[in-house]
């Protein structure tokens, strides 16, 4: 299995806020409105949110389990 990149650092600030509104957190087994706060970046919890978001997400599909990781760009990368 490969890391796969889901957005690029050079949304920067925003790597949050296009998760929150491009993907499916049923998907990542999370429920989107526990995590409004990161629908604005100018929110004060907003990287609270998303570090608390980065710990929970997991996503299970046909290619085994899925852990997020952000290290610049955020990824998908294997959770074994």
């Amino acid at each position: 299995m490969k890391t796969l990149l889901l957005i690029d650092e050079t949304r920067g600030i925003y790597i949050p806020f296009d998760f929150y509104h491009k993907f499916d957190f049923s998907s990542w087994g999370l429920n989107s409105s526990d995590y409004r706060d990161l629908s604005d970046p100018e929110n004060e919890h907003y990287w609270d949110a998303w570090e608390e978001l980065l710990e929970k997400a997991i996503h299970y599909n046909e290619d085994g389990t899925w852990r997020l990781e952000q290290d610049g760009s955020l990824f998908a990368v294997p959770a074994e």
